[in-house]
Order: structure tokens, then C-alpha cells, then sequence
């Protein structure tokens, strides 16, 4: 799976991950966005939407703290 990354959307020390797809399903994004692998020890569809980051000094996908806001 991919990930979708708005570097114009920050989120903690990151960026917000605005979808995550099927890796066929990609698709051209403008050059504020990127495609990051989305990892597999997450699942996508029993998380709510909208609560995952990208922290680029570790390139990896965390889960925000949802209680935090």
C-alpha cells in the first residue's frame, strides 16, 4: 500500500497523510505531495480516517494520538 503526503499539511514534526491506496491505484500528485510506502503493521480500514503522519527524519508513517487534537 501507498501512502499520500501533503508536505503543505503539517502534522507534529511531519505531514498529514491525506489517502492510502493499493499500489497499482497511484496516480500523478503535484510536487507538494508524495507517495510513501504505507506500512504493513497498520491497517487503514479499522483506523478513522485522517490520523496518520509522515516524519520525514525517519521517513516513516506514524498513527497521531487522536486524543491529543
Amino acid at each position: 500500500m501507498k501512502a499520500l503526503v501533503s508536505s503543505l499539511e503539517q502534522r507534529k514534526t511531519g505531514y498529514r497523510v491525506v489517502e492510502i491506496i493499493d499500489d497499482e491505484k497511484i496516480f500523478p500528485v503535484a510536487e507538494t505531495m508524495q507517495w510513501v510506502d504505507f506500512p504493513n503493521e497498520f491497517d487503514p480500514n479499522e483506523v478513522p480516517f485522517d490520523v496518520y503522519w509522515f516524519d520525514p527524519s525517519d521517513n516513516t508513517i506514524k498513527l497521531q494520538n487522536i486524543t491529543e487534537g
